[in-house]
């Protein structure tokens, strides 16, 4: 029973009659979410401890928020203006990150991370074989398995997704990233336009993205 969530989509902006402008909300059992707050506890501990969790990420995590990231932004930019430098910023918004999380790639991160083999089989078991039912109103959808992401609306699944995404910063060049749980701004700078116009995290600036 602890595996099955009711889903209820909430709006969040736009045309009420388009699907993707609903969030997904899980409810779960009480139950399950005292669980998850004991092994969320003690995970976010040996992270923690370890220094694992990267320190451009702010969000889900103590001491950090939205506003010491636009601080640290701020703080950054300001610096290069007064070396005399151009900054480029890159703004990335990662549609349905929560809902795409591979659960292999996941598992394995956890392990990379140094999890214990017992507690990689207890993440295994909380991912695998779940299903879920979407409410409207008084009416329920037939239950669907869920096959990718971590459930929004649970106490765990934040967590997974900083680990999922905890590298990213060590994949974008010499640019300096600052993120906020799935969005992401990374910050570039050069002394004129030119060095501005092919990016320091591999594409070209000058080109829109789609």
């Amino acid at each position: 029973m602890w595996k099955k969530a009711r889903l209820i989509p909430i709006y969040k902006a736009e045309t009420r009659t388009e699907r993707n402008n609903y969030r997904p909300i899980s409810i779960l059992p009480i139950l399950s979410k005292l669980l998850e707050r004991h092994v969320a506890n003690s995970y976010v501990k040996f992270l923690t401890e370890n220094d694992i969790l990267s320190s451009c990420q702010h969000g889900f995590r103590a001491h950090h928020s939205c506003e010491s990231t636009l601080i640290l932004i701020c703080e950054h930019l300001l610096d290069n203006i007064e070396q005399g430098l151009i900054n480029g910023i890159a703004l990335i918004d990662l549609s349905k990150a929560f809902d795409l999380v591979d659960h292999r790639l996941l598992l394995q991160k956890l392990e990379q991370y140094g999890i214990t083999p017992i507690a990689l089989k207890w993440f295994k078991s909380y991912l695998n074989d779940c299903y879920q039912v979407v409410q409207i109103a008084s009416f329920l959808s037939n239950p669907a398995l869920i096959k990718s992401g971590v459930p929004q609306g649970s106490i765990l699944g934040p967590i997974l997704f900083l680990i999922f995404i905890n590298d990213l910063p060590s994949y974008v060049g010499s640019s300096k990233p600052f993120l906020i749980a799935d969005d992401s701004t990374l910050i570039s700078s050069g002394s004129d336009l030119h060095e501005l116009s092919v990016s320091k995290v591999g594409y070209d600036l000058s080109v829109p993205l789609d």
